[in-house]
């Protein structure tokens, strides 16, 4: 085989630079880059007195494994924290194995533990999201994190990662797929809690059942014999 033959069959068996299962209607390659050419880290500022229990997030009240976040139960007062909009990604910085990340849904105040990342317009957030919530991004950021007993991720090396960009139809595509099964894994987990509540109803009945005291009709009640001469 000679080299021309040797090139015409490199190309034609060429992989593109996109992943293996896609949707079908799209073909052209995806556009690799880095974290830090499609976010920027934010911080501006925001009184916390401005921000109610539900705005205020800090890792406290961020919830482990991509699972969002919780009302916060202590607002600090009057301190400045870092101010998010809705679709800013939030990352908490302290401990990142326990995959505190979320996709914000309202504007708020962020604590410095926080790290708060804002889609470029090259990216759509929800599509930058499901890059960042997922083990690839994870061991990224606990390769660079400094410290043993609270590791903290290193923000400049947490930008060097790498991801891969589609054009933004199908980044839209692939957003509102996963944000589906987001919301089937909702739904499925409620139902799960619904049932273990009634699993522990069942249980606490039957132990109260077996806790009572056990006796005969005969042992409460008497056999009346008297005539009612009324009759």
């Amino acid at each position: 085989m000679n080299v021309e033959m040797a090139n015409n069959n490199n190309k034609e068996n060429k992989v593109a630079n996109a992943p293996l299962l896609r949707f079908p209607e799209f073909k052209d390659e995806w556009e690799e880059t880095f974290l830090n050419d499609c976010s920027d880290y934010i911080s501006e500022r925001i009184n916390t007195n401005k921000l109610s229990e539900e705005q205020y997030i800090s890792t406290e009240n961020m919830l482990q494994n991509f699972y969002g976040v919780e009302n916060s139960n202590n607002v600090p007062n009057n301190s400045n924290v870092i101010s998010f909009l809705e679709q800013d990604i939030l990352i908490s910085n302290i401990r990142p194995y326990l995959k505190k990340i979320w996709l914000a849904n309202r504007n708020g105040g962020a604590s410095t533990d926080v790290l708060v990342l804002r889609a470029k317009k090259n990216i759509e957030p929800s599509f930058l999201f499901y890059n960042l919530a997922n083990d690839n991004f994870i061991n990224h950021v606990m390769a660079g994190c400094k410290g043993v007993k609270m590791p903290r991720g290193d923000k400049h090396q947490i930008l060097t990662y790498k991801l891969g960009i589609p054009s933004s139809s199908e980044q839209s595509k692939i957003s509102d797929f996963l944000s589906l099964l987001d919301k089937r894994i909702e739904l499925q987990k409620s139902a799960i809690e619904k049932l273990k509540s009634l699993m522990a109803g069942i249980r606490k009945y039957a132990q109260s059942l077996n806790s009572c005291k056990r006796t005969f009709l005969r042992d409460i009640l008497t056999e009346r014999k008297e005539k009612n001469s009324s009759l």
